[in-house]
């Protein structure tokens, strides 16, 4: 059994400029999983950087408000919402 605490969890700037960290990934971890699971903060002012992926990505807000932009598309978001970003779409939060 595996449990990882997010307090445990490093905490550093990801790429696309986040406070990260990353509770379970495959390539750091013995797991057979094919995705990865992280905590992200965007501070308070600032934006994520534009960027995308090569697999999908969703986002689980757990606090505060800002806008998700992927491709053309910005839409609100606040706690509770769940936001799918398919793969290699152009996405970034503020």
């Amino acid at each position: 059994m595996l449990i990882q605490k997010l307090n445990a969890c490093a905490e550093f700037v990801a790429g696309d400029g986040t406070l990260l960290r990353e509770l379970l990934h495959p390539d750091k971890q013995p797991l057979a999983l094919r995705y990865s699971l992280a905590h992200a903060i965007v501070p308070v002012g600032q934006t994520s950087h534009p960027h995308s992926l090569k697999t999908s990505e969703v986002y689980y807000i757990l606090s505060g408000m800002g806008k998700m932009h992927i491709d053309n598309e910005s839409q609100v978001v606040e706690p509770g919402d769940a936001v799918y970003i398919p793969p290699d779409a152009r996405q970034f939060y503020s």
